[in-house]
């Protein structure tokens, strides 16, 4: 009787004794990314008094262009080195471009001219202005992951450490059906350096044991105003990253 018993358990004593099943996973990913993304602006204002002619002229020049100015496309890419601490969590930066836009779309305006009696109109004109914020971005991300198998959920956030470059205005006009764009630099005195905390969700899939890719909608915005005026902007936006990771260097992982 103690035999069979000895026979019956010895399954369950045997795979309790044997030591777990190890996979490996990549110490560090070489990653591309391009995010796509839409981009935009929240105004905010310097503290002047309720009854004074600046606040009066801050709320009158706000509200017009949060009338006139609109979400445009803007986008980041470049490339990131991931280190996986754990299987589960990585510490990811790296060097990336970004742009960030907005448009400032005109009133039509009628050209007029006097006729001695009484106005006449002669053309017509219109004007678009695109504002074009150029960073470069040093992202510092701190990402989990979760899941078996190929597809794995996927938890990101930290923040950008943006450094100013350039601010182009493209403007875009119609005088009288004929279509004119010029592009300038703009001279104001934009802060050189940012701070834009972002957060996102979304998955990845592992091609083979050291290709993968990952979709990750997120959002972000600006900690910081990005100049010293009556009327400054935090910039914001979000899109989707998309990204295309290598992986060196095996790990035993013990699951």
């Amino acid at each position: 009787m103690r035999f069979i018993v000895i026979l019956l358990f010895l399954p369950l004593l045997t795979t309790a004794s044997a030591p777990q099943e190890t996979k490996p996973f990549k110490r560090v990913e070489v990653a591309y990314s391009f995010s796509p993304m839409v981009t935009y602006r929240w105004l905010t204002k310097n503290s002047f008094g309720p009854n004074s002619f600046d606040a009066a002229m801050q709320k009158e020049i706000m509200r017009g262009r949060n009338k006139r100015e609109v979400e445009q496309f803007g986008f980041i890419t470049g490339a990131r080195a991931r280190v996986n601490v754990v299987k589960y969590f990585a510490i990811e930066s790296g060097v990336e471009y970004y742009l960030h836009r907005y448009m400032y779309k005109g009133d039509l305006f009628y050209l007029t001219t006097f006729n001695g009696s009484a106005l006449d109109t002669v053309g017509t004109y219109k004007a678009n202005y695109l504002y074009n914020y150029h960073y470069l971005k040093i992202p510092v991300a701190f990402t989990f992951t979760a899941g078996k198998g190929k597809f794995r959920a996927v938890f990101s956030f930290g923040t950008g450490l943006d450094v100013f470059l350039k601010l182009t205005q493209t403007t875009k006009s119609v005088m009288n059906g004929v279509k004119k764009t010029m592009t300038e630099t703009s001279s104001e005195p934009f802060v050189k350096f940012n701070l834009t905390p972002f957060a996102g969700i979304g998955f990845e899939y592992a091609i083979t044991g050291s290709m993968k890719i990952r979709v990750l909608p997120f959002a972000q915005m600006q900690a910081l105003k990005n100049i010293d005026a009556p009327i400054t902007e935090r910039l914001w936006g979000g899109g989707v990253n998309l990204s295309f990771s290598y992986g060196f260097i095996d790990v035993k992982n013990r699951e």
